[in-house]
């Protein structure tokens, strides 16, 4: 049952106008009045309505004077991309039992389940425009400010407008907002209101927009042709809020921590129930994801961008698509895997300058290819480069003037390097992967706010 209010008092100011969801008001955090809904902008108004005249979920060629029969729908013409800030690894669908994630936790058992899955980078800007691109972001175009801004040129939403598909972004971090922010590509990028001065650090607490922003962008987007929609939850991320009606769970540093995550999880399932309410509910593909996983002092430090350790580099990784049964999946994979597994969802062929390759062929396959997977961590101005190397069961870090391996099969929490003898074939290797990464220099950052005077 719904919270009787998931606003938290920490938020930044808001207006609050009459808000109008008409036919999808079972959407909406709270019970609304009936009222016919409006089409203003988010940016200037708190809520959105959602249109009570859903369009036509039909993307049909035209039709041919030989066969004058309708063509079938293709199987998938919409897929809704998740991310949300600082969510690890660890969550209930992968056996942790102290936060509760309905929501995630339903889509999680009805699709496929990445045991052992690894973000691109330890911090937001630099792991989210390497997974739009598909690319490490050691290899492309940046500046080096904190909240890096990366080249995303002929990434996915590019590559998916060039072939007609409809590209959307929903988002409440202020880093999307700004300069910096990977909008190539994306026909419609979109913030809640306010969104420079809604940070995270500050107890911003944005996830009800972020949900209202999304479900009025996926009912709105055009209904001839395929549509993508990134959202991006960003409430997870410290400072830490005690959200009304979601308690602490009780697990120590991490106690509110989860209920943070458990709010998320509530408005995510209001994204996920207008999805299952619309016409496009049997052709809509979900993939939900993380930007970097979250440190509670399990080596010595806290929140993210310190270490390649798991417990801030393993993300959830998990989707659900039309034609593809449920699975678990235990083969290490990395999330410059989404960008091709979103276009090949969608018919569309990656670009050969993409290094990740499709997931879908792994639910129906006995064994998953084995691939390595490289943490790419750039030397940003706030951090010194840092990187990591999964492969199989091994572990190797690059961090702070170090090389170290972990067996993790033997040692899954990171606590005991391996020895010399032991650790010289997989730093080996992995120093051979990561020679093969060509290190373009950043740029000096750009942003007054990140400036250091001399």
């Amino acid at each position: 049952m719904p919270p009787p209010s998931s606003r938290s008092p920490k938020s930044a100011a808001r207006r609050h106008a009459p808000a109008c969801f008409c036919a999808a008001a079972l959407l909406a955090p709270a019970a609304l009045p009936a009222c016919n809904c409006g089409t203003e902008d988010l940016a200037t108004r708190p809520e959105t309505a959602l249109s009570a005249s859903v369009p036509s979920a039909s993307i049909a060629p035209a039709p041919s004077s030989a066969t004058p029969e309708k063509p079938a729908a293709p199987a998938i013409s919409r897929v809704v991309l998740v991310t949300v800030d600082a969510l690890r690894g660890d969550q209930p669908w992968t056996n942790y039992p102290a936060a509760s994630t309905p929501n995630l936790s339903a889509l999680a058992k009805s699709g496929v389940v990445y045991e052992r899955a690894w973000s691109l980078a330890n911090t937001t800007g630099p792991s989210l425009g390497a997974l739009l691109a598909s690319r490490y972001p050691t290899e492309m175009g940046r500046d080096d400010c904190p909240l890096a801004g990366l080249d995303v040129t002929n990434g996915l939403a590019q590559t998916l407008s060039e072939r007609g598909v409809w590209t959307g972004a929903a988002h409440g971090h202020p880093y999307f907002g700004g300069g910096g922010a990977p909008r190539v590509g994306f026909e419609s990028w979109r913030t809640i209101p306010q969104v420079l001065g809604r940070r995270a650090v500050d107890g911003a607490v944005t996830g009800e927009d972020v949900a209202t922003l999304a479900i009025e962008m996926f009912s709105s987007a055009p209904s001839d042709r395929p549509a993508f929609l990134w959202a991006h939850f960003v409430d997870p991320h410290d400072k830490y809020v005690l959200q009304p009606g979601f308690p602490a769970s009780g697990n120590g540093g991490r106690s509110i921590y989860d209920s943070e995550v458990a709010y998320t999880d509530f408005h995510i399932g209001r994204l996920l129930r207008a999805i299952e309410a619309s016409p496009f509910a049997a052709s809509t593909a979900i993939l939900v994801t993380a930007d970097h996983g979250e440190a509670f002092g399990e080596h010595g430090t806290w929140r993210h961008g310190m270490n390649m350790y798991d417990e801030e580099t393993r993300v959830p990784l998990l989707w659900r698509a039309p034609g593809h049964k449920p699975a678990t999946i235990s083969t290490p994979r990395s999330l410059i895997d989404v960008a091709p597994t979103i276009a090949d969802m969608l018919g569309i062929q990656a670009p050969s300058s993409w290094r990740g390759k499709s997931l879908l062929k792994d639910p129906a396959s006995p064994q998953p290819e084995e691939r390595p997977v490289i943490v790419d961590a750039p030397g940003l101005m706030s951090s010194p480069p840092r990187r990591a190397v999964v492969m199989g069961s091994f572990k190797v870090i690059v961090s702070d003037g170090q090389t170290r391996a972990f067996d993790l099969a033997a040692d899954p929490k990171e606590r005991k390097p391996l020895a010399r003898d032991a650790a010289s074939d997989p730093i080996a290797r992995a120093t051979k992967l990561l020679e093969q990464i060509p290190a373009v220099p950043s740029r000096r950052c750009p942003r007054q706010a990140y400036r250091v005077a001399p």
